[in-house]
């Protein structure tokens, strides 16, 4: 019988009988398993072997291009089809296969644009999940090629399981991988991969545009940079306690603060995917970041950018400023198509939005995130030098935003426009720019 995956489409290549034989359903043709890698990433086999033309999707409600897969994201995408077909083969070993002294340091574990094209076409083509969730992306339930998937049988993060393939293969990954010199921050129920890689293909142009970026750029993103099974929990033993086997116990727990902070030493920006910028949406039923705080009865709805209510995204935010990388707030490509307009007719709104940020209010996903991101909160002064760090860097930069508008407008324009007013009002009053509200 014929393998169908969890969307009802039939799996090009299915199981036979005989051990490690792969059957092409198109051809008949039967693969030993241990060359399909070689197969699949010298061009044959894999479906991948030409390039698409670019293609038009809705992300958010706004149609973007998915640009033509080139030789490098082709390349990414073979080699996620090598480590699906090592994870369908190999068991998950009772700890990760490299232990943490000698993983990639968290800092080179940053990925090209072209690599995150790669990754959408090949998601794409596993039933259009590059527009699920990421939090699915990571772990969906029932989704064969989920991240955590993908990697349990190496225990280590997506990028660093690419890697071992494409080293154990003789395939180029410099242009795939290398050190993250920006660092996104955002949340995994408000974006999805075809998001993110528009947001941050915008991001890198926009910086490129300012003379600051390089040639390539790697990006650091958690889902693909952090051992999500460690995190997870899969490796844990009840019987290994930090107590009695302190060792023991590290090995099975992903060394977040040591992986945060290399990831920020070797970043000099941070992207802060500010999407939606306004609107509301129904919060997730998760836990909050301050335990003692009760979450509002379901269904709470919340209002402005996701990363805002995130525990994870207000820390990263709060610590990327005080270790002194650049703010760049992303927009999605929704809010983009309006921004103009938003800023003349909504800009009170988003100030009154982007004020309301509160760390104490924030959620976390799994309870369990608060061993690691209340301790780092509480070396940079607190939940609320944190709430106040995070409001004025996103005030600042509607300033900023509101200041390049005012100077766009027409002459003609100004005496009717409020526009003027708001910046000045947000400078003077909010942020006591006396001089810039001038």
């Amino acid at each position: 019988g014929m393998e169908r995956n969890e969307d009802g489409d039939c799996a090009r290549h299915r199981r036979d009988r005989r051990p490690d034989v792969i059957v092409d359903e198109d051809t008949g043709e039967t693969s030993n398993m241990e060359m399909l890698s070689q197969i699949r990433l010298r061009g044959g086999g894999c479906g991948y072997s030409k390039q698409g033309k670019d293609q038009i999707v809705a992300v958010e409600g706004v149609q973007i291009e998915l640009k033509e897969m080139n030789e490098c994201a082709t390349r990414m995408a073979r080699l996620l089809d090598a480590l699906a077909a090592d994870a369908a083969a190999t068991p998950t070993p009772a700890l990760p296969i490299v232990p943490h002294a000698q993983r990639l340091p968290s800092g080179e574990r940053g990925v090209s644009l072209d690599a995150l094209r790669g990754l959408c076409d090949w998601l794409k083509r596993k039933g259009d999940k590059h527009l699920a969730p990421m939090g699915y992306i990571c772990r969906g339930e029932g989704f064969d090629h989920s991240v955590c998937k993908l990697t349990a049988h190496t225990g280590l993060s997506l990028v660093e399981s690419l890697r071992r393939v494409a080293e154990r293969e003789g395939v180029p990954h410099a242009d795939l991988f290398g050190r993250g010199r920006n660092f996104f921050s955002y949340s995994w129920d408000g974006s999805t991969p075809a998001a993110l890689c528009e947001a941050i293909e915008r991001a890198l142009a926009d910086k490129a545009a300012e003379g600051g970026a390089a040639a390539p750029e790697f990006t650091w993103i958690d889902i693909l940079t952090a051992s999500q099974n460690l995190l997870g929990g899969v490796y844990r033993d009840p019987a290994v306690t930090r107590e009695a086997d302190p060792e023991g116990h590290a090995a099975r727990e992903e060394d977040v603060n040591g992986m945060i902070a290399g990831a920020l030493e070797a970043a000099s920006e941070l992207f802060f995917f500010a999407a939606p910028l306004l609107g509301a949406w129904d919060a997730p039923a998760h836990a909050m970041l301050v335990a003692e705080r009760a979450r509002p009865p379901q269904p709470w709805r919340r209002r402005g950018p996701y990363p805002m209510t995130r525990g994870w995204c207000l820390y990263e935010l709060a610590k990327a400023l005080e270790v002194g990388l650049r703010l760049r707030v992303v927009l999605s490509a929704a809010d983009r198509a309006g921004f103009e307009r938003m800023l003349v007719e909504d800009f009170d709104e988003i100030a009154k939005v982007l004020g309301e940020v509160d760390a104490r209010a924030a959620q976390v996903t799994n309870a369990d995130d608060r061993q690691y991101i209340l301790p780092q909160i509480e070396a940079i002064g607190g939940l609320g030098a944190a709430t106040a760090t995070a409001q004025a860097a996103l005030r600042r930069w509607l300033a900023d935003a509101g200041r390049a508008a005012v100077a766009r407008l027409p002459a003609a324009e100004w005496a009717a426009s409020a526009l003027p007013n708001n910046v000045g009002g947000l400078l003077g009053f909010q942020m006591g720019d006396l001089e810039g509200a001038e």
